[in-house]
């Protein structure tokens, strides 16, 4: 550990502070910013005393996710979390020219096992779901699974008066009764037009069977149709609603998407369970860079 400083030096504790205010001014939730402020001071706890925080080194963050690891034996989800507050906190602390250098940017993100990653479905498997949609109805159902990221739950739940076509968004009621806004794509909105146009309904739910009654589908009724969209498209993966909930979160963090934004869409109630797609997301580019380096040399131009 680095060595110890006086509380003459810059207080950490204040930092904290300052940073949990900056991320609540950019619409943090209080849950998520309570995590991230228990967190850091763990960690200025860990470091036992207040210390410079221009000084704190690589081998202090090393040596606490070392000790996190073997001596506390956190699962990784938790650990990944633990270094995703501190290198965003390192980050902020650069951005606001707090400390000159970054202690926390030669970390390596902690490896998952991939033999436990749900794995996503690529863009090509997508499309085959697509066009192996029988009708609007089928569509529909497919396209705002994927373009939303909802639980099956949350989907059967859907009622019109939801449903804010001018803005693409619907309001959902989530896992706890918990409230958020997801959006939606044009092509969904397209589809949703079309199929309302379309359908005999007396009911207010969006999605309603094509005969009898035409009452609201349920989870294992929505589950049913995504399993047999799956079946005609000849795709090797099984696909059912929470792949395509999987596969809306992975592709969303491969173009960047900041994890608060990807947590509120998903209606994660913490952090680290959103985390876990930044290593699949990793894992897949890394996969894909190799496959092209093992079929061409890459052309260069600078």
């Amino acid at each position: 550990m680095s060595e110890k400083y006086t509380s003459n030096d810059i207080c950490f504790e204040k930092l904290i502070n300052l940073y949990i205010e900056a991320r609540l001014e950019d619409s943090l939730s209080e849950h998520t910013t309570n995590y991230y402020a228990n967190r850091l001071h763990a960690f200025r706890r860990w470091l036992k005393d207040c210390i410079n925080i221009s000084k704190i080194s690589y081998e202090d963050i090393h040596g606490c996710m070392d000790y996190l690891d073997k001596d506390r034996r956190l699962k990784i989800s938790s650990r990944v979390t633990e270094l995703y507050v501190l290198k965003h906190f390192f980050v902020w602390l650069l951005e606001n020219n707090i400390i000159s250098k970054n202690p926390s940017s030669r970390i390596s993100a902690v490896k998952y096992d991939r033999k436990n990653l749900r794995r996503a479905l690529q863009p090509k498997d997508i499309e085959q779901l697509r066009n192996a949609c029988s009708d609007i109805h089928e569509k529909a159902i497919f396209e705002l699974f994927y373009s939303t990221g909802c639980r099956v739950s949350e989907l059967a739940e859907i009622d019109i008066r939801n449903i804010d076509f001018k803005d693409r968004s619907i309001f959902i009621m989530g896992k706890g009764k918990k409230e958020r806004i997801v959006f939606f794509s044009v092509t969904a909105c397209n589809f949703l037009n079309n199929y309302l146009h379309n359908s005999c309904r007396e009911s207010d739910a969006l999605f309603v069977s094509k005969r009898g009654k035409h009452e609201r589908l349920s989870p294992r009724m929505l589950e049913k149709i995504i399993s047999n969209i799956g079946e005609k498209s000849g795709i090797d993966s099984r696909v059912y609603p929470h792949i395509l909930r999987h596969s809306f979160a992975t592709h969303f963090v491969a173009t960047d998407m900041r994890l608060e934004v990807l947590q509120h869409l998903m209606g994660h109630e913490r952090i680290d369970t959103t985390q876990i797609y930044t290593e699949i997301s990793y894992q897949k580019i890394k996969s894909e860079y190799e496959k092209s380096q093992a079929q061409k040399p890459l052309k260069i131009n600078l």
